[in-house]
């Protein structure tokens, strides 16, 4: 998982909690207390190992955890990123951008560290279908950010999954349908 990803759960129990709680995520996550390097790929088992640190000190379920990571990574990468954003200019430009951001972000010398762990499988002006395969198993959070992202740009559509690994498919599938812009917007 990139470092950047592992910042924010620290970042997000911090401004939540506070910093004792941080040290209290990495005592339960049985991690040393650290920054990471936000374009560095780091193993998956500690992105896991923080995840679920953070579960435990927010006292949620990961279904919780996962809605929440997404709000707060929906709410802090407008922030970090805004030439992202607003080159995107929309729901579908932001989500059409997800795997190459993803394979462009790592630096070079942890290239060999990453693997693809979403793609676009299929692309229509009606929607957008991703394929993600990680061992992270965050597919609500996927869901939740596309959701997000529809939001963040008033537009309408939906959201779905329609396989999920979680469930013993080999791959999440997930469905992201635009529907115009919101009324007013």
């Amino acid at each position: 998982m990139m470092g950047h990803i592992n910042n924010l759960v620290v970042e997000m129990v911090r401004d939540a909690l506070g910093d004792d709680a941080v040290a209290d995520l990495f005592a339960k996550a049985e991690l040393e207390s650290r920054i990471y390097q936000p374009e560095v790929v780091y193993p998956e088992s500690e992105f896991q190992a923080l995840f679920r640190g953070a579960q435990s000190v927010f006292g949620v379920g990961s279904d919780d955890a996962e809605e929440a990571f997404a709000a707060y990574f929906m709410k802090r990468s407008p922030e970090m990123f805004p030439a992202i954003f607003e080159q995107a200019g929309s729901a579908r430009g932001l989500i059409e951008r997800i795997p190459t951001i993803h394979r462009n972000f790592p630096a070079s010398a942890s290239q060999d560290a990453y693997r693809d762990k979403v793609a676009i499988i299929e692309s229509t002006p009606e929607r957008i279908v991703l394929e993600y395969d990680s061992p992270n198993q965050l597919c609500n959070t996927l869901r939740r950010v596309a959701r997000i992202c529809l939001d963040y740009f008033g537009e309408e559509g939906a959201v779905h999954e329609t396989c999920c690994k979680k469930e013993g498919a080999e791959h999440c599938r997930v469905v992201i349908e635009f529907h115009g812009q919101k009324a007013g917007v």
